[in-house]
Formats: structure tokens, C-alpha cells, sequence
């Protein structure tokens, strides 16, 4: 069933779906070792952590503003674009 991406899926939603989406594959997952004491890493993980220069830079992006919530009117963002023609 999951091999074929050409399944017809009997959902009431497929009919929302672009033709695209239909067509998609699903995920199938790397091979999951089962073996003792091994962790297998993926291909964006690292066993080292973010580099120094990441860690600085993700400070330095996370302001105090960082724990509010956004503007829910993007009103600064409205400032700046040019208005919606009716």
C-alpha cells in the first residue's frame, strides 16, 4: 500500500487535494539499526553540537522580544507595503 504512490486514498479530504499531492510518495525511513549501544545519527545530525559561531549567532537573533508573541496585525509590516487595490 505505502510502496505504490499511486494509491487511491479513500479519504474525504483527497478531494481537496492538488493532483500533485496525489501523486506524492510517503516518507519511507532510512534503515533503523537494532543493535546495542549504537546510536545511529541522521544525515543533519552531529554528535558535536552547534559550533560556537551558530551558538553566538542564535544569541545575538534571540532578543529579549524573542518570548512574546508577534504582532497579530503585522502592523509594521502593513507600514511598508502598498495597499491592497479593491
Amino acid at each position: 500500500m505505502f510502496g505504490d504512490h499511486h494509491t487511491t486514498w479513500a479519504t474525504p479530504m483527497n478531494q481537496f487535494w492538488s493532483q500533485r499531492a496525489r501523486e506524492l510518495s510517503p516518507y519511507v525511513p532510512g534503515e533503523q539499526p537494532r543493535v546495542a549501544n549504537l546510536i545511529k545519527l541522521n544525515t543533519n545530525e552531529s554528535p558535536f553540537g552547534p559550533s560556537p559561531l551558530a551558538l553566538e549567532a542564535m544569541r545575538a537573533a534571540a532578543a529579549d522580544t524573542m518570548r512574546l508573541y508577534p504582532d497579530p496585525e503585522a502592523t509594521s509590516c502593513a507600514r511598508r507595503s502598498p495597499p491592497i487595490m479593491a
